[in-house]
């Protein structure tokens, strides 16, 4: 599933997508180790890195170039239960900036708030509210 579109904030990610896949991957704390086996000669190396949740693995990757622990932290990290959390936070702060520009735009209009004089960097706050929420014009 592609979770990258073409318009809006967030850069371009699909937030609906990447929550479905989210919702739908192995729920709890994910972490992280080491998947260390013996060569031939009896020396113990890293071959590559597992991703488990409880006892359940859920990736293997072996071949990893480099030093694959900090990929491997990271990806037991973006755990669905942290994503999603990511993306409630998302939806909180954009619908407060809606809620925002919707009070500045009725205050102006009822003349409660007067625009601020050119120069002045709160000329920015609606525009940069209006950006923020991938509106047309911000």
């Amino acid at each position: 599933m592609n979770t990258h579109k073409t318009d809006g904030p967030m850069s371009k990610v699909d937030r609906a997508a990447l929550r479905a896949l989210a919702e739908a991957a192995t729920p709890g704390g994910w972490a992280h180790e080491a998947d260390i086996r013996e060569d031939r000669c009896g020396k113990s190396e890293v071959v590559g890195w597992n991703i488990n949740s409880g006892t359940q693995e859920i990736i293997g990757c072996e071949g990893i170039l480099g030093d694959g622990k900090p990929d491997a932290a990271y990806i037991a990290a973006a755990h669905p239960a942290a994503v999603l959390e990511l993306l409630d936070e998302v939806a909180r702060l954009r619908e407060a900036l809606h809620l925002a520009e919707q009070f500045i735009v009725n205050g102006c209009d009822l003349g409660f708030i007067r625009m601020p004089d050119r120069g002045d960097p709160a000329l920015h706050t609606l525009p940069a509210i209006r950006a923020a929420l991938g509106r047309p014009g911000a």
